[in-house]
């Protein structure tokens, strides 16, 4: 009797999984999605990424279209290769592609989301941008900091003549890196870190952020293959990063706290509004933090890679080596001194060479992914909440 029992339930959901089938796929043949390529079970897309990633999903676009949804694992990914795409995401529905998928490094690092970048689409997010912008990023604000540029690009000129009149090598790439760093950090700590040994930690923690913020965590596409991410050390490095960029961070704030100056940085001016209690937004220690991890991030990794780049390109182009050192010559003033920044808004072929480089060589090859918040419809294709965009 228990076996008749058995197979009658079997058989019933068998026929109930037939039925809800038939009728699911017909339902899905209504929704109108972007095109996508084939992809395996439990990994999805993931085996048509290459080292590197930016090229394969080139590639892929130019098969199935400037829309193309993908799926790494369980997350639907959109990618968007067009112009004309990327500003009906970027510009037309902006509010709904706002959000930032906080992945196992954001959470572990950046508390959940706690800085400008991943904060989470609303008013702490706002309020955040707001701080950063009218205390750092006016034009104002960055007119002001002119003469610490003047002095690192003049130090780093220096280094240059130095090691060509005593006919020795200097590492480009290493001085390219510390010129922005060493900006940024006079600009947010009073100091920069090739002369300050907590300064230089901090550089090297950014630089240990990023690493882990670019790796890619298997264990957030393929759940059942999460225990990869703890073999390879991944989370263990997390926790190590996290506490040693906090601790430091910490030792930042006392060194301000205690310090008798009168010119503010960047640091002083968030602890101003941390003790503020009337300006309607109370700024935590912990969002310094983040904040000022925010500034290095995006003052140093994109500005070294541009002119590291610039460089090699100048190198394997010499008549456009040439025509931009005669352009620099005859900007330079008869008493030999270096180019101020208000006579390079005059030079018409740097402009030109700069804009040529990071159109072949672009900073980041993808932007930072996006979370889709709501169902939305882009080029006639509807897109689901919840898919990332690349």
């Amino acid at each position: 009797m228990e076996m008749i029992l058995m197979i009658s339930l079997c058989l019933t959901t068998l026929l109930t999984l037939l039925l809800l089938r038939k009728f699911l796929k017909r339902t899905a043949t209504k929704v109108n999605r972007p095109p996508s390529p084939w992809r395996l079970p439990v990994i999805g897309n993931l085996h048509q990424l290459s080292l590197h990633p930016h090229r394969s999903l080139r590639s892929l676009s130019l098969r199935y279209g400037p829309l193309m949804l993908l799926h790494f694992g369980r997350v639907p990914i959109l990618v968007v290769s067009s112009g004309e795409a990327a500003q009906e995401v970027l510009k037309t529905h902006d509010h709904k592609f706002a959000n930032r998928p906080r992945s196992k490094a954001v959470r572990g690092l950046m508390n959940g989301g706690r800085d400008v970048v991943f904060a989470p689409y609303g008013e702490y997010w706002r309020q955040m941008k707001s701080v950063c912008i009218l205390n750092l990023l006016t034009n104002k604000m960055v007119e002001s900091f002119e003469k610490i540029r003047e002095d690192e690009v003049n130090a780093m000129i220096k280094k240059l003549e130095e090691a060509s009149s005593s006919a020795s090598s200097e590492n480009l790439s290493e001085l390219f890196i510390t010129l922005p760093s060493d900006v940024t950090s006079r600009v947010a700590l009073g100091r920069k870190h090739s002369e300050d040994e907590t300064a230089r930690d901090l550089k090297k923690r950014v630089r240990q952020i990023m690493e882990l913020l670019g790796e890619f965590p298997i264990g957030e596409y393929v759940p059942i293959l999460g225990w990869i991410d703890g073999i390879r050390g991944f989370n263990k490095k997390i926790k190590e990063v996290s506490r040693g960029f906090s601790d430091l961070m910490d030792k930042v704030v006392q060194e301000h706290l205690e310090a008798d100056k009168h010119k503010a940085d960047f640091v002083d001016i968030l602890l101003s509004i941390e003790k503020d209690k009337n300006n309607g937004f109370q700024v935590q220690r912990d969002d310094i933090k983040f904040m000022i991890l925010d500034m290095f991030i995006g003052g140093t990794s994109t500005t070294s890679t541009l002119l590291e780049w610039t460089m090699t390109e100048l190198i394997r182009s010499p008549k456009s080596m040439k025509k931009l050192q005669d352009e620099i010559r005859s900007t330079i003033r008869p008493h030999g001194s270096y180019i101020k920044e208000k006579e390079v808004e005059n030079m018409k072929y740097l402009k030109a060479v700069i804009k040529e480089v990071l159109r072949l060589h672009p900073s980041l090859p993808m932007i930072l992914p996006r979370l889709l918040s709501e169902d939305v419809k882009v080029k006639g294709y509807n897109i689901a909440a919840g898919t990332e965009v690349n």
